[in-house]
């Protein structure tokens, strides 16, 4: 039976069971956007991998703690940000050399247009990078939200959910992000 089909449900209660096989169907659905979560917090795509690790070890370890009030997704999102935030206020102060893969991690969504002028798509990679740049420079509960938004997709409810905080403090926090991440924009062209 193809894995895409089972309900996941389903496959956490056979996880609970013991089925080894029923877990890897769940990391296969979620591994990417677990990752690219790690790497868009972290910064560091060797630590978004053994962050990532750490998150399905720990969602495997605590299965028995999910309460189906939120969805499967939304949980582990939360494993994977907190096990993300915790690794960078360990490693705050740190240097961390970042690979041109890690600047890459952002602009992963922009598909190149074999149509559009060259010139127009290294416009648009340095125009990511420097929003990426300015992302990067927020503090940490903003950029956090502004993340999963904005990058990972989630709803103002998910986030709320993942960051167990209520959808007006979310909000809050997003108008924040986005009128700091303006000046700081601003600031950044202006140089």
């Amino acid at each position: 039976m193809q894995w895409a089909v089972i309900d996941e449900n389903a496959l956490i209660q056979q996880c609970l069971e013991g089925d080894l096989d029923a877990f890897r169907m769940l990391y296969e659905r979620h591994h990417q956007r677990v990752f690219n979560l790690c790497w868009r917090v972290s910064n560091d795509r060797h630590a978004a991998e053994d962050l990532c690790q750490d998150v399905f070890l720990r969602a495997y370890r605590h299965l028995t703690t999910f309460q189906s009030k939120s969805s499967f997704a939304t949980w582990l999102h939360r494993i994977a940000m907190n096990t993300a935030l915790n690794h960078c206020r360990k490693h705050r102060g740190r240097f961390i050399e970042l690979d041109a893969a890690a600047l890459q991690a952002p602009t992963d969504a922009l598909q190149s247009d074999p149509e559009e002028r060259p010139d127009r798509q290294v416009e648009k990679k340095e125009t990511a990078q420097l929003l990426w740049t300015a992302v990067q420079s927020l503090p940490e509960k903003q950029r956090t939200v502004l993340i999963l938004q904005k990058y990972e997709n989630h709803s103002v409810k998910e986030i709320a959910a993942i960051l167990d905080e209520s959808p007006s403090s979310v909000e809050s926090r997003l108008y924040r992000a986005k009128k700091n991440l303006a000046k700081k924009l601003t600031h950044l062209l202006k140089k």
